[in-house]
């Protein structure tokens, strides 16, 4: 038998097993070392991206930052911005040329540097809405046209419908604020709430609450009725051109357009200022002597004419020549800034065609500094008369004598009379009447008719007759002329008859005088002269001076006018408006509130560089045009100034936000961010600008302290 031989064991097969575990595990390791190699590097290269952008953010932050410090003119000043600064990308150089730079955007602190102010802004004295209009009829109460951008820094009230009329390009954002943009940004942008009773139409952007048709109103759009500046009007003439650069104007009641705007509208190219006050503006053209017929509109029509109401800022009278706007010191900036008020009554209106024109008005702690005031009431008098003047009854005679004076007094038959015998040559009997009083008339009143009534009759004797008989009146005014009227002698031969009526009209005299001077009694002299050897008895029963006239008033712009509808109240197109601008060679400034209520501002504008109402407006309506050409900055043109303790400049301070675009995105990235936009809010900043003079900070500032600083990863 043979047996099975058996095989020695050995290592063979266990080698080539190991060989290939040892491969297979060398491999994983090596894989799993390369992969962790790229995640390393590639976690490394993100890192090194990161703190590159966050490099560039910081670094874009303290550009911007020293930038306000030591090159702009940024003070925070009402409606004045903030420069937007760009710099280069952190990926520009690397996989996306095309990124949008970094974007620094920066806004004044509430309250801080110029805004601050060095007066206080209380609810008593500011609009509660940076515009309100108070018409609910047939009119828009907002009508905004053109496609350029209407910015209201403040809230906005329509007791009616707001229109917003814009034709091409995107709406304007409104935060942050103030906002940016080119020729392609329009519409009407409202930082605040806007409330309208009727509907909304157009572009209309607003950063807080935008509500329309309204069923309810509210006391925010209730008219505040400020109160009407009341008292004596005293009458002022139209200054004379004059040799000097300044015509000045007098505070007082001016009732002349014609005179105003022939001033104003080429007729003496100067600066026409009008010194702290109130003036009154009821025009009554057309009523009477000595008023030139005419428009009741003051029309400012040269580019050569400056009109300023308020202390001077930076020029003097003596040399003219104001630049507008700052030609006066606004109430926003002291609390003794020397302000005026513009009053109109009526249906007087002011047309600013071509010109400059800047009114500052008057600060208070309890009331808005009010520029403009639309008058709200005040009836219009009409003619008071006809009223009969007449003397007291005493007089006193030169020559021969009349008797009983007294018995001149009332048209009763009842004479006083005089016998005048020539004698050897001609003599004059001549009676003066003591106290001849009519109403005083103040200086203004436009007299529509002034006669005086004789009645008298000339008794004589063998054909004898009167060489002269005359009445000679003189104003009681020192310097005031006398005036001499005949009187035609009225013979009735010895046998007597009735008395003769002689009427004198004395208009012309009487007008001038009473509307430059008043009228507050008059002088009246009676005299009768015959030839040599006639004699006459002069019998004179009554003197009497019948009059009519206007008394100077301020009217309420929605009472009829001259028996006649106020144009200035109606609504619709039947109205005209109280305040109107056109744009060419035009420029309007109001530092301060213009007030109203009854009445359409009609506003067209170019090239604004400030505020054109700094204080709110509140109207009837309002219709307001932009050009395309108007420039500002972006900042707003309606601003109503935010609450400040006042007493001093708080100093400056800044808000700085940076932005980033992300990457793949730059296309969509607009010029400027937009919280709807892609742009990435990446770093912010705070910093307080501290200069010497705290009452006028202005750069470059002494030092920065830095309050805040955040920098966030992209």
């Amino acid at each position: 038998m043979i047996g099975l031989r058996r095989r020695d064991s050995d290592d063979t097969g266990a080698s080539l097993i190991l060989a290939l575990a040892f491969m297979t595990f060398l491999g994983l390791v090596v894989s799993a070392l390369l992969t962790y190699g790229g995640t390393s590097l590639r976690s490394t290269n993100a890192t090194q991206a990161k703190a590159e952008s966050s490099y560039d953010i910081d670094g874009a932050l303290q550009a911007a930052v020293n930038q306000v410090r030591t090159e702009g003119t940024f003070t925070n000043a009402l409606g004045q911005s903030c420069p937007e600064l760009s710099f280069p990308a952190p990926n520009a150089t690397r996989n996306d040329p095309t990124a949008p730079d970094i974007k620094v955007i920066c806004d004044g602190a509430a309250n801080t540097g110029a805004a601050g102010g060095p007066v206080a802004i209380n609810p008593a004295n500011r609009p509660v809405n940076a515009l309100l209009t108070l018409g609910s009829g047939p009119e828009t109460g907002i009508n905004k046209g053109d496609d350029n951008l209407l910015l209201v820094r403040g809230d906005v009230y329509v007791n009616g419908t707001a229109t917003s009329i814009a034709q091409g390009g995107t709406a304007c954002p409104v935060t942050p604020w103030p906002p940016a943009g080119g020729s392609d940004c329009s519409g009407m942008g409202v930082q605040g709430k806007l409330i309208a009773r009727g509907d909304c139409n157009g572009r209309i952007v607003v950063s807080g609450v935008k509500r329309c048709n309204v069923p309810t109103p509210s006391p925010a759009g209730v008219d505040p009725v400020y109160s009407q500046p009341a008292g004596t009007l005293s009458y002022r003439p139209v200054p004379a051109c004059g040799a000097g650069a300044t015509v000045t104007f007098t505070p007082g009641y001016y009732d002349d357009a014609v005179a105003l705007s022939s001033l104003t509208s080429g007729g003496c190219k100067k600066t026409m200022h009008f010194p702290p006050g109130i003036y009154f503006f009821d025009f009554h053209n057309g009523a009477g002597a000595p008023l030139p017929a005419g428009s009741h509109v003051w029309t400012i029509d040269d580019a050569n004419t400056e009109v300023v109401g308020g202390m001077p800022q930076g020029w003097t009278p003596a040399g003219g020549n104001p630049s507008v706007p700052g030609a006066c010191v606004s109430p926003l900036k002291s609390t003794v800034n020397g302000g005026v008020q513009f009053v109109f009554g009526g249906d007087s209106r002011l047309d600013v065609k071509a010109g400059k024109v800047e009114l500052c008005g008057q600060y208070s702690p309890t009331s808005p500094p009010i520029a403009i005031y639309g008058a709200r009431t005040g009836a219009d008098p009409g003619e008071t008369g006809p009223v009969t003047a007449k003397t007291d009854g005493t007089g006193t005679s030169t020559g021969p004598a009349f008797t009983t004076p007294e018995e001149i007094v009332e048209a009763d038959s009842v004479p006083s009379e005089a016998v005048i015998a020539g004698g050897a040559g001609g003599v004059t009997s001549q009676l003066t009447l003591k106290e001849f009083k009519p109403p005083t008339l103040p200086a203004g009143s436009i007299i529509t008719s002034a006669e005086f009534v004789v009645l008298h009759r000339e008794q004589s004797a063998g054909g004898s007759t009167l060489t002269d008989l005359n009445l000679t009146f003189t104003p009681d005014r020192v310097g005031a002329a006398p005036t001499t009227r005949a009187v035609t002698p009225y013979l009735d031969g010895p046998a007597g008859g009735p008395f003769h009526e002689t009427r004198l009209d004395v208009t012309s005299v009487l007008a001038d005088e009473a509307h430059r001077h008043g009228l507050d009694g008059l002088r009246v002299k009676y005299a009768a002269t015959v030839a040599a050897g006639k004699t006459v008895t002069e019998r004179l029963d009554s003197v009497q001076l019948m009059l009519t006239w206007i008394p100077p008033a301020v009217r309420g712009q929605g009472v009829s006018v001259g028996g006649g509808p106020n144009c200035v109240g109606i609504p619709g197109a039947g109205g005209c408006p109280m305040i109107k601008s056109s744009p060419a060679n035009t420029k309007l400034y109001v530092q301060g509130t213009l007030y109203a209520p009854l009445a359409l501002a009609d506003v067209e504008l170019e090239g604004v560089s400030a505020p054109v109402f700094s204080v709110g407006i509140i109207v009837r309506a309002l219709k307001i045009r932009l050009q395309a050409a108007d420039a500002f900055g972006m900042g707003a043109m309606i601003d109503v100034p935010d609450h400040a303790p006042g007493g001093a400049v708080e100093p400056l301070e800044v808000y700085f936000r940076a932005y980033t675009c992300p990457e793949g995105q730059s296309a969509a990235c607009t010029a400027t961010p937009a919280p709807d936009g892609p742009w990435r809010l990446s770093g912010t900043a705070r910093a307080r600008y501290v200069d010497p003079d705290i009452f006028s900070p202005t750069p470059p500032y002494d030092a920065v302290i830095v309050l805040g600083w955040t920098v966030r990863s992209t």
